[in-house]
């Protein structure tokens, strides 16, 4: 079967991703181009995306206060590439999908809301799987959620628009227990008091159970949840009102329905955005 659609890969990449090979594996076989931002990456690691004659630009601004500006300024380029679909991972992640699949998934969707799951030691933690966004049809608009932490990889309208479809992801970047540690500590650094994501998360990286990995049944619950496309419920998108705070020198955007109780936190507010 011929290929009908143009896609472009994307991701940004760190430094010392251990899984990252099995990434650069899908978007090869997915992609007709693969752009990859490199953040702060070691040597070695742009020399194995260099193998696989992808695209790398660097941007080395500080990924955890300026994550969604550095997807923004990666995205809006894209459409130079005229493509008709994107596909979007982070550097330990997996698609399971062939493009031939793909393409058929693509027929009928806007974007793509995929099953994460997150491996876990030995394991996987089915509580901490859920479904989100890996892959969106290129219309031109390309804006991310405006916080600098946990924004997702795919523009906002992604999300309000997508349907889930019967495909899983394969989540590499918390099966390692010192690895799960280094994110906590990130993310006391960048989000010590919990604005960009529920303290809930954070904790729970440390929790070291897991689930048995027990493929046949992931892949069944999924179809049956799904069937063949799911489409979700359109909603508008709402535009939403952000505010500036500054706390120990920091600054940062947060969302109108944050405000209150982050300024009880001892934030100070330094205006509408």
């Amino acid at each position: 079967m011929s290929n009908r659609y143009k896609i472009i890969g994307y991701g940004v990449c760190g430094k010392n991703e251990k899984y990252i090979k099995g990434t650069l594996d899908k978007f090869k076989e997915l992609c007709d181009h693969v752009v990859i931002v490199c953040n702060n990456t070691d040597a070695r690691t742009k020399h194995l995306i260099e193998s696989y004659g992808f695209e790398i630009r660097e941007d080395n601004r500080e990924w955890g206060y300026q994550q969604n500006i550095i997807k923004d300024d990666l995205v809006k380029t894209l459409g130079a590439y005229n493509p008709d679909w994107l596909v979007c991972m982070d550097m330990d992640e997996e698609l399971d999908i062939d493009r031939e699949t793909f393409e058929k998934q693509a027929d009928q969707c806007d974007s793509m809301y995929v099953y994460i799951v997150n491996m876990w030691n030995e394991g996987w933690k089915r509580q901490w799987s859920f479904w989100n966004i890996r892959a969106w049809k290129w219309n031109g608009i390309t804006k991310f959620v405006n916080r600098p932490l946990h924004c997702g990889l795919a523009p906002e309208w992604a999300y309000h628009y997508g349907s889930y479809v019967p495909t899983i992801l394969w989540h590499y970047g918390l099966k390692d227990k010192e690895v799960r540690e280094r994110k906590v500590n990130r993310y006391l650094k960048y989000d010590p008091n919990a604005v960009y994501r529920d303290r809930s998360y954070y904790t729970g990286l440390m929790d070291n159970t897991c689930d048995v990995l027990d493929i046949p049944f992931i892949k069944d619950s999924i179809t049956k949840e799904v069937g063949t496309i799911k489409r979700k419920n359109i909603r508008p998108i709402k535009q939403k009102v952000f505010y500036m705070v500054e706390k120990d020198g920091r600054q940062f955007d947060i969302p109108e329905a944050q405000l209150a109780e982050t300024l009880k936190r001892g934030f100070k507010l330094i205006g509408k955005i």
